[in-house]
């Protein structure tokens, strides 16, 4: 029996994450790498909308509540990452960040 594919649901904090990234990525790379980021973003989001279970959790001080979990973007963008959460029915994108970054501090 196939499972019903999840919504997908961007958080506000998320939204204004990937418009900053890309429009990062379009002032210092180029209008094409900003596309190919958005591609690889989309591509991976459908991949969770599937699968939501692949990331893979942690849980933050503040809200131990909530199990959070995060994967990488499609390549070439593999140093980017999504913190996500997910239900039955849905899969909300919580913040798109670099793994550069302490990614816990975006939950404090």
């Amino acid at each position: 029996m196939n499972r019903p594919v999840r919504q997908l649901r961007i958080a506000s904090n998320a939204a204004r994450d990937l418009a900053e990234r890309a429009e990062y990525l379009r002032v210092e790379g180029s209008l094409s790498v900003a596309r190919d980021f958005l591609t690889s973003i989309t591509h991976t989001m459908e991949l969770l909308r599937a699968t939501p279970g692949i990331g893979k959790a942690f849980r933050v001080r503040l809200r131990p509540q909530i199990e959070f979990r995060r994967i990488t973007v499609s390549r070439p963008f593999g140093r980017w990452l999504l913190v996500y959460t997910y239900s039955e029915t849905i899969v909300r994108i919580e913040r798109i960040i670099h793994s550069a970054q302490n990614f816990r501090q975006f939950f404090r």
